[in-house]
């Protein structure tokens, strides 16, 4: 499957893509809360959960294996500690480049032109033209 075809079957179910959008394959999107800017790059094997909104910006690149977690959940009582879940949305902004493999969590926003290192996990937001890594992700410069 081309991306075109791909573009034209996620937008038949109310995926919001831009123009030149690119979904490789083996990309999990479990929901319709998903809008992605013009000329942005999902690779292999991403996943989005999409209990709450996610919004991709344009221009942005994301690495294979990446996850968007928008489910957050409250800690329920002994007898089941996996408590009432709370989405959260996911903001990315325009030129932002995701490395492989990080994990972006529930309420976080990363600012136009940010790097994000392969490996991360994103528990905080993230300023505009800056680059960050590790886990939890830290900043490591301002680009």
């Amino acid at each position: 499957m081309g991306y075109p075809f791909r573009r034209w079957l996620w937008r038949a179910v109310g995926v919001k893509l831009g123009r030149n959008v690119r979904l490789e394959t083996q990309v999990a999107i479990l929901g319709t809360k998903l809008s992605i800017g013009a000329d942005s790059y999902v690779t292999r094997r991403c996943y989005f959960d999409l209990t709450g909104q996610v919004s991709i910006g344009e221009r942005v690149t994301v690495g294979h294996g990446t996850s968007f977690i928008t489910a957050q959940h409250a800690i329920g009582p002994a007898e089941k500690r996996c408590g009432v879940v709370k989405p959260l949305p996911i903001s990315v902004g325009d030129g932002v480049w995701i490395g492989a493999n990080v994990t972006i969590l529930p309420g976080v926003s990363i600012g136009a032109g940010a790097v994000v290192a392969a490996g991360s996990v994103v528990t905080e937001s993230v300023t505009e033209d800056t680059l960050v890594g590790g886990v939890p992700a830290k900043l490591i410069r301002r680009l």
